[in-house]
């Protein structure tokens, strides 16, 4: 090694690593591709090693990245603890505090939260992540995230909180033109939207006795606010959480006699955002409203 790297440049490594591209990285971590193309040139000079290969397709580690990578982690989660260590000796509600959801938790799930959030801590800065993608919270893209699936880093604190329960909804106006279905079956005749959305319970829903294979989804989108737009629309028959569907004089559940359908919920941050007064308020507000 010819002198000890730049944090800085370990960052920028770790980064490029796990997204393979010069340009995804760039999009991370919110710098210009250039400025991440000298962090790794410079890293790699200041090693005396090749990290990457530059191939058309992106960037692959060599051996020696490889070896060096989970290193590189390891250092991404001491920054994240230094930096939360700092925020800690301010308690007071005030700053930035990330959120990472799925779109259906986004559009369906969180506004009336959020909503009464403002109330309780005007001055904070919500800002809602929303994609199927959870972020990255060691690269610091979020302090907490609110999925269906567990997360599968070790080292982030988790809590499974109540399932969520979804139905299947139509616009009365929908319902008036073809009629109601007596059956889960008789939805094989109907016209369907978001078949992403159904397939997220298709288990569930098959029980009742529906095919798949013999249904007509009419519109396929998955962007489940459009889908629900649609289902408004009275274009077809849908899945929708029942939090919203139920409030809604547009729209009627269908079989409410069934068992909802059940969608599992996990909130997780970082271990050491406990340390982050205005985190761990956010953390426990959301937790408290949804169990």
């Amino acid at each position: 090694m010819k002198r000890l790297p730049k944090t800085l440049h370990i960052r920028t490594f770790y980064a490029v690593a796990i997204e393979k591209s010069i340009s995804q990285a760039s999009d991370r971590l919110a710098i210009g591709k250039a400025t991440v193309s000298r962090h790794i040139s410079e890293l790699e000079i200041d090693l005396g090693i090749n990290l990457f290969r530059r191939l058309n397709s992106g960037m692959e580690l060599t051996d020696a990245g490889t070896e060096l990578l989970s290193i590189a982690e390891k250092l991404a989660l001491i920054a994240v603890d230094f930096s939360v260590k700092a925020d800690s000796f301010e308690e007071k509600l005030v700053g930035v505090v990330k959120l990472s959801v799925s779109p259906g938790f986004a559009v369906f799930l969180l506004p009336n939260i959020l909503s009464k959030l403002r109330v309780k801590a005007p001055s904070l800065q919500i800002v809602v992540h929303s994609s199927m993608d959870p972020a990255n919270m060691l690269m610091g893209e979020a302090d907490i995230s609110l999925r269906s699936v567990e997360p599968g880093q070790a080292s982030l604190r988790r809590e499974q909180l109540p399932d969520l329960d979804y139905g299947v909804y139509a616009s009365v106006k929908y319902l008036e033109r073809y009629g109601e279905p007596a059956t889960p079956k008789d939805l094989e005749q109907h016209q369907l939207i978001g078949q992403i959305q159904m397939l997220t319970f298709k288990d569930q829903i098959e029980r009742t006795g529906f095919s798949f294979e013999h249904a007509f989804f009419a519109l396929r989108t998955d962007d489940v606010g459009a889908a629900w737009n649609l289902i408004l629309a009275g274009c077809g028959i849908g899945v929708s959480m029942c939090k919203n569907g139920d409030l809604e004089d547009r729209v009627r559940r269908i079989f409410p006699d069934l068992a909802a359908l059940k969608l599992p919920l996990w909130i997780s941050s970082q271990k050491e955002t406990q340390l982050n007064f205005s985190t761990q308020f956010v953390y426990d507000f959301i937790k408290s409203e949804l169990s």
